[in-house]
């Protein structure tokens, strides 16, 4: 609840602790560029490495469960293939043979599952990797061991950075298209989200490439250390000129650092005649809302075109055919997000009424009382 409620509060000038600041440390000592400019980085371990379980077990056990549940949605098993191949392909991940490992090499094998997206414009399965993963409470996970700083759309932003090859051993899964194939082990190549110090590393490797390269590209330099958050870039000019300028800076830099930068959208039709359609953001549409575009920037809806924020809440139908409970309450109102505060006078009454929930000590499936669900 206390955490609840701090969420989108304006934080104080940020102090790196003892740990991000080893992080930092760790970060500037061992990365290093390819011949293509390409990023490559070392997983930040603490000092607690040796206590390391690998995992195999669990993440073969949960690797089978996948496997059943692919088996009866064939559907979501088509994509899950595709997710993989791709991922192999563009060689984010390589297959080995665990025999050739050497002796006592330290390992950890990843459980991952599919996360579905329905509104996503591009990628509607996505395969999520549990470096949390761990075979009871005494025993260390991956992000048990990794060393954790906290960070403020770039394509692939995670996967365009190559994680160094003593390290690819700690990023091992099991996987197959097919029952009826054999079983094979493959090891990530890239960085790879679920681990904990990859919000980090894939923004401090942006401010690294700025550092070394952004000199010739003033305005992209400028554009990346302050109007990108993450894997968006939220910019703007004074002129559609100007913005062209940019895009194509941003194009250039990025992509010295092997970081293509896709889906541009702007309320201006005039700078989106100079964006190839397949390098556009896709937008989507709310008819329920009466909006015909509208694109996601940072969890928010924008509708360019009439250059306008959205606030788009869809509840949950059951409220209003069931009498709610503590679990049902809390579930709708944890739904709002408005990081600007554009509607902070509504969601500070939903907030207090959780307080209030909170309060009477209810348990959280007892039905609540009926001035509460009045309200």
């Amino acid at each position: 609840m206390h955490r609840f409620w701090q969420v989108e509060e304006v934080p104080d000038v940020p102090k790196l602790s003892t740990e991000e600041a080893a992080c930092e440390a760790h970060f500037l000592s061992t990365c290093q560029r390819d011949e293509t400019g390409r990023f490559i980085v070392k997983l930040p371990f603490k000092d607690n490495l040796l206590q390391l379980d690998n995992c195999r077990s669990l993440a073969l056990k949960r690797f089978l469960i996948l496997e059943k549940r692919l088996i009866r949605n064939p559907e979501l098993q088509a994509q899950y293939v595709n997710f993989i191949r791709e991922y192999e392909a563009l060689g984010h991940c390589t297959e080995i043979n665990e025999s050739e490992d050497p002796p006592n090499k330290q390992t950890y094998y990843l459980p991952h599952h599919a996360v579905l997206r329905p509104s996503s414009s591009s990628t509607k399965c996505r395969v999520v990797f549990d470096a949390s993963a761990k075979l009871s409470p005494s025993e260390l996970s991956l992000n048990d061991v990794l060393q954790v700083a906290i960070t403020g759309d770039i394509s692939k932003m995670y996967r365009q950075i190559l994680k160094a090859l003593l390290d690819r051993s700690f990023l091992r899964i099991f996987y197959k298209e097919h029952p009826s194939l054999p079983l094979q082990v493959k090891e990530l190549c890239t960085v790879t989200y679920g681990t904990a110090s990859v919000p980090y590393q894939a923004t401090r490797c942006l401010l690294k490439l700025v550092e070394e390269d952004g000199e010739d590209f003033p305005v992209a330099a400028r554009i990346v250390k302050e109007e990108t958050y993450m894997d968006d870039v939220l910019s703007g000019a004074d002129s559609v000129e100007d913005a062209i300028e940019a895009q194509q800076q941003l194009k250039q830099l990025l992509g010295q650092g092997g970081f293509p930068i896709h889906k541009w959208c702007s309320n201006s039709p005039e700078f989106l005649e100079h964006i190839p359609v397949e390098d556009q953001e896709k937008r989507i549409t709310l008819e329920e809302h009466g909006v015909n575009e509208a694109i996601k920037v940072l969890g928010l809806l924008w509708d360019p075109s009439a250059d306008s924020i959205l606030i788009a809440y869809r509840p949950n139908p059951t409220l209003h055919s069931q009498w709610p409970t503590k679990r049902t309450m809390y579930s709708e109102i944890a739904k709002f997000f408005d990081p600007l505060g554009l509607v902070s006078p509504v969601i500070v009454l939903a907030k207090l009424l959780a307080q209030k929930l909170w309060q009477l000590k209810s348990g959280w499936d007892d039905l609540v009382d009926e001035d509460i669900a009045q309200q």
